[in-house]
């Protein structure tokens, strides 16, 4: 025999307080987590993981901007390609330069605050910081060199000199040597016509009479 309408009507009243329940658990959760979030001034707002910051917090990034040296900041997520295919060139941007300008980067997954304080509407984008100012702003995937020609922009111009110096010394050194190498193969003699073709050309025009 079916359920009477008495108990059909008991039966969903039991299921909209279970689902509101489980609602109310979920919601419970997710207050928890926000509530073990570290806060803007917790040591947890920013780490260093060899010669890259992590950045949590907008604390965390301002104890970077006030440490008297150039910032330069990676907006990126797990899930952005391009972000990917540029994090080694950062890397070593970070492991050549870190000793003079902090490199941070910021998941804008985990961290979607800061990408909207900064007015971050795609990625990656590099900014760099001079202070607490941005001094220059690059969105999407970056080559080498163009990355370096933005590093070295934020250092003094005393080391900035310095690194072109280096490296104008590096390139006349690979001249020297080739130009080296060059004096040290033998001149080849000039080739010698064959006989043949001089006869042809003896014959040509040695042979006309006026």
């Amino acid at each position: 025999m079916g359920l009477s309408k008495k108990s059909k009507k008991r039966k969903k009243k039991q299921e909209v307080a279970r689902s509101r329940r489980r609602r109310q658990a979920s919601r419970r959760k997710q207050t928890s987590r926000h509530k073990q979030r570290p806060k803007a001034s917790s040591p947890g707002s920013v780490a260093k993981v060899g010669d890259l910051y992590h950045v949590y917090t907008q604390s965390g990034l301002n104890s970077l901007l006030v440490s008297g040296r150039p910032t330069l900041v990676d907006f990126w997520a797990p899930w952005c390609q391009p972000c990917l295919r540029m994090a080694p060139t950062f890397e070593r941007m970070a492991a050549s330069y870190g000793d003079r300008i902090n490199f941070a980067k910021i998941d804008t997954q985990s961290s979607p605050q800061l990408g909207k304080s900064h007015g971050v509407r795609s990625i990656p984008t590099l900014i760099a910081f001079l202070g607490r100012k941005e001094a220059k702003r690059e969105v999407g995937l970056m080559t080498e060199q163009k990355m370096r020609r933005l590093v070295e922009g934020l250092l003094p111009e005393e080391e900035a000199e310095e690194e072109v110096e280096e490296q104008e010394e590096e390139v006349r050194a690979g001249q020297e040597e080739e130009h080296e190498e060059q004096e040290q193969k033998p001149d080849r003699p000039p080739k010698k016509q064959s006989s043949g073709f001089a006869k042809y050309i003896k014959r040509i025009f040695g042979g006309k009479k006026d």
